[in-house]
């Protein structure tokens, strides 16, 4: 699940990067985020695995917040993600272990 992070977190900091600033015609820069409204993003930790993640609601019971992941650990009878994604959550899993 770490590697899956870690490559969600490397293509955030590209599209941040592609899209912070570009240029017009004129060779000015523009700011994309100058007419967006910027959300507060919060940040919780799992209680069960203590992966932190982001959210861009507060919490009322940050307590008792976990991952998708903590939660079909949990409720395995809850678990209805088709197979292909089981698969490949399990190899990531083993991958990592290695």
């Amino acid at each position: 699940m770490q590697v899956y992070a870690q490559f969600i977190k490397m293509q955030l900091e590209l599209n941040l990067k592609m899209t912070s600033l570009i240029k017009t015609n004129e060779g000015q820069k523009m700011s994309f985020h100058a007419r967006k409204k910027m959300k507060k993003i919060y940040k919780y930790d799992c209680t069960i695995t203590g992966e932190s993640f982001k959210t861009t609601e507060e919490a009322p019971r940050p307590d008792e917040l976990m991952t998708v992941q903590a939660f079909y650990q949990m409720h395995p009878e809850k678990d209805d993600r088709p197979a292909e994604i089981k698969l490949k959550i399990k190899n990531l899993e083993e991958e990592i272990k290695l």
